[in-house]
């Protein structure tokens, strides 16, 4: 929700400074804190600013599945970890077509990223 707020402000050319004053003077996610909102503006602009420009009416225009795919390629594009853990780990689940992850898988990962 948050993440489609930020791309139609974004799609409809607001600047990140406007958007930082609207979300400061109207909460514009509806955080009852005034910080969490703050914070919520900070990861979610880390995120959108992550993608090429061509995403964002791709974005908008998209069914239900689509922008979380979008928002999902935000996350392995800002967050190399992340980014990591998927390429390792679900990509080698998948192509041995085994659709759930253990407990296990993520033990290793991170004992072998440490």
């Amino acid at each position: 929700m948050e993440f489609r707020k930020v791309t139609e402000l974004i799609n409809e050319r607001k600047d990140w400074p406007y958007i930082k004053e609207l979300n400061r003077a109207e909460n514009i996610f509806n955080a009852p804190p005034p910080t969490k909102s703050t914070q919520i503006f900070n990861t979610v602009s880390m995120l959108v600013k992550s993608l090429p420009d061509t995403f964002y009416p791709l974005f908008l225009q998209s069914d239900d599945a689509n922008p979380k795919l979008i928002a999902l390629l935000a996350v392995m594009q800002s967050d190399a970890l992340f980014f990591c853990f998927t390429y390792e780990v679900y990509r080698e689940k998948l192509l041995l077509r085994v659709f759930e992850l253990a407990d296990s898988d993520l033990r290793i990962f991170f004992s072998e990223k440490k």
